[in-house]
Protein backbone atom coordinates (compact mmCIF):
# COMPACT_ATOMS: atom_id res chain seq x y z
CA UNK A 1 0.00 0.00 0.00
CA UNK A 2 3.02 2.51 1.02
CA UNK A 3 4.51 1.28 -2.31
CA UNK A 4 1.48 2.43 -4.25
CA UNK A 5 1.06 5.95 -2.58
CA UNK A 6 4.93 6.41 -3.35
CA UNK A 7 4.21 5.86 -7.12
CA UNK A 8 1.61 8.45 -7.65
CA UNK A 9 3.05 10.88 -5.64
CA UNK A 10 6.14 10.36 -7.81
CA UNK A 11 4.40 10.57 -10.55
CA UNK A 12 2.06 13.57 -9.60
CA UNK A 13 5.22 15.07 -9.42
CA UNK A 14 7.71 14.29 -11.82
CA UNK A 15 5.03 12.51 -14.37
CA UNK A 16 5.57 14.78 -17.19
CA UNK A 17 8.95 14.98 -17.18
CA UNK A 18 8.73 11.56 -19.28
CA UNK A 19 6.50 13.42 -21.90
CA UNK A 20 9.40 16.33 -22.83
CA UNK A 21 11.25 16.05 -25.90
CA UNK A 22 13.64 18.52 -25.36
CA UNK A 23 14.68 20.30 -22.61
CA UNK A 24 12.94 23.29 -21.72
CA UNK A 25 14.31 26.87 -22.29
CA UNK A 26 13.89 28.13 -18.73
CA UNK A 27 12.18 26.86 -15.64
CA UNK A 28 10.25 29.21 -13.31
CA UNK A 29 10.48 28.75 -9.80
CA UNK A 30 8.47 30.00 -6.92
CA UNK A 31 10.07 29.24 -3.65
CA UNK A 32 13.66 28.48 -4.38
CA UNK A 33 13.98 26.83 -0.50
CA UNK A 34 11.84 24.22 -1.39
CA UNK A 35 12.92 23.34 -4.78
CA UNK A 36 16.69 23.47 -4.50
CA UNK A 37 16.77 20.06 -6.31
CA UNK A 38 15.07 21.75 -9.35
CA UNK A 39 17.48 24.54 -9.40
CA UNK A 40 20.92 22.53 -9.17
CA UNK A 41 19.46 19.93 -11.46
CA UNK A 42 18.54 23.16 -13.82
CA UNK A 43 22.21 25.11 -13.28
CA UNK A 44 24.00 22.06 -14.35
CA UNK A 45 21.60 21.21 -17.75
CA UNK A 46 22.13 25.39 -18.32
CA UNK A 47 18.47 25.55 -18.45
CA UNK A 48 17.80 29.47 -17.10
CA UNK A 49 16.10 29.48 -14.03
CA UNK A 50 13.28 32.43 -13.39
CA UNK A 51 12.37 32.76 -9.50
CA UNK A 52 10.01 35.00 -7.02
CA UNK A 53 12.39 35.02 -4.18
CA UNK A 54 12.08 37.18 -1.05
CA UNK A 55 15.00 37.67 1.58
CA UNK A 56 15.50 34.36 2.94
CA UNK A 57 16.89 32.85 -0.43
CA UNK A 58 20.03 33.01 -2.10
CA UNK A 59 19.97 34.68 -5.15
CA UNK A 60 23.39 33.06 -6.44
CA UNK A 61 22.37 30.28 -8.62
CA UNK A 62 19.34 32.11 -10.07
CA UNK A 63 19.48 33.85 -13.37
CA UNK A 64 16.29 36.20 -13.54
CA UNK A 65 15.72 36.98 -9.63
CA UNK A 66 11.99 38.75 -9.26
CA UNK A 67 12.11 40.16 -5.75
CA UNK A 68 8.87 39.29 -4.39
CA UNK A 69 7.04 37.63 -1.38
CA UNK A 70 7.24 34.10 -2.50
CA UNK A 71 4.34 32.63 0.32
CA UNK A 72 1.80 35.50 -0.99
CA UNK A 73 -0.76 34.09 -3.09
CA UNK A 74 -2.01 36.93 -5.03
CA UNK A 75 1.56 38.25 -5.48
CA UNK A 76 2.43 34.05 -6.92
CA UNK A 77 -0.83 34.13 -9.61
CA UNK A 78 0.06 37.93 -10.88
CA UNK A 79 3.38 36.85 -12.09
CA UNK A 80 2.44 33.57 -12.57
CA UNK A 81 -0.11 34.91 -15.26
CA UNK A 82 2.41 37.38 -16.69
CA UNK A 83 4.82 34.87 -17.30
CA UNK A 84 1.97 32.17 -18.47
CA UNK A 85 0.79 34.73 -20.73
CA UNK A 86 4.37 36.01 -22.26
CA UNK A 87 5.07 32.43 -22.77
CA UNK A 88 2.28 31.81 -25.37
CA UNK A 89 2.39 35.07 -26.83
CA UNK A 90 5.62 33.68 -27.75
CA UNK A 91 4.27 30.31 -28.79
CA UNK A 92 1.96 32.30 -31.16
CA UNK A 93 4.99 34.67 -32.81
CA UNK A 94 7.06 30.96 -33.40
CA UNK A 95 3.76 29.61 -34.78
CA UNK A 96 2.87 32.62 -37.34
CA UNK A 97 6.99 32.78 -38.31
CA UNK A 98 6.62 29.25 -39.28
CA UNK A 99 3.64 29.42 -41.27
CA UNK A 100 5.15 32.20 -43.07
CA UNK A 101 8.60 30.29 -43.22
CA UNK A 102 7.07 27.36 -45.06
CA UNK A 103 5.23 29.85 -47.47
CA UNK A 104 8.65 31.44 -48.53
CA UNK A 105 10.47 29.35 -50.97
CA UNK A 106 14.02 27.94 -49.44
CA UNK A 107 16.42 30.34 -50.48
CA UNK A 108 19.07 27.57 -49.92
CA UNK A 109 16.96 25.67 -52.36
CA UNK A 110 17.28 27.26 -55.82
CA UNK A 111 16.10 25.27 -59.04
CA UNK A 112 18.51 25.51 -61.53
CA UNK A 113 18.10 24.48 -65.33
CA UNK A 114 21.26 23.69 -67.12
CA UNK A 115 20.58 24.10 -71.32
CA UNK A 116 22.64 21.99 -73.48
CA UNK A 117 24.07 23.84 -75.71
CA UNK A 118 25.50 21.89 -78.93
CA UNK A 119 27.06 24.51 -80.69
CA UNK A 120 27.20 28.29 -80.61
CA UNK A 121 29.98 31.01 -79.54
CA UNK A 122 30.04 33.61 -76.69
CA UNK A 123 32.36 35.43 -74.30
CA UNK A 124 34.14 33.52 -71.39
CA UNK A 125 35.53 35.18 -68.12
CA UNK A 126 37.88 33.65 -66.10
CA UNK A 127 39.26 34.74 -63.32
CA UNK A 128 42.95 34.17 -63.66
CA UNK A 129 45.35 34.86 -66.69
CA UNK A 130 45.12 31.10 -67.97
CA UNK A 131 45.05 28.86 -70.70
CA UNK A 132 42.69 26.42 -71.21
CA UNK A 133 42.04 23.26 -74.07
CA UNK A 134 39.71 20.44 -73.84
CA UNK A 135 40.45 17.60 -76.21
CA UNK A 136 37.93 15.05 -76.94
CA UNK A 137 39.17 12.76 -74.39
CA UNK A 138 38.94 15.07 -71.68
CA UNK A 139 35.74 17.11 -72.58
CA UNK A 140 33.20 14.56 -73.53
CA UNK A 141 31.46 15.23 -77.18
CA UNK A 142 32.63 19.30 -77.10
CA UNK A 143 36.11 20.73 -77.18
CA UNK A 144 36.89 24.09 -76.85
CA UNK A 145 39.38 26.35 -76.37
CA UNK A 146 39.20 29.37 -74.43
CA UNK A 147 42.42 31.68 -73.88
CA UNK A 148 41.95 33.85 -70.74
CA UNK A 149 42.59 38.30 -71.83
CA UNK A 150 40.83 41.32 -71.11
CA UNK A 151 37.93 40.23 -72.81
CA UNK A 152 38.25 36.84 -72.41
CA UNK A 153 36.66 35.16 -75.85
CA UNK A 154 35.99 31.69 -76.93
CA UNK A 155 38.17 31.34 -79.97
CA UNK A 156 36.78 28.65 -81.07
CA UNK A 157 33.39 26.14 -79.84
CA UNK A 158 32.78 22.77 -82.42
CA UNK A 159 31.14 19.54 -81.82
CA UNK A 160 33.47 16.45 -81.59
CA UNK A 161 31.67 13.00 -83.26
Amino acid sequence: MDIDREIIRLEASLGGVKTLRKLPGAIFVVDPNIEKIAIHEANVLGIPVIAITDSNCNPDPIDYVIPANDDAQRCIQLFASRIADACLGGLDKREALARSDSAKPDPRKKISRKAQVVEGAGTAYVSKADTFDATAENAGSFSATVVASEEAKVESTEQVK
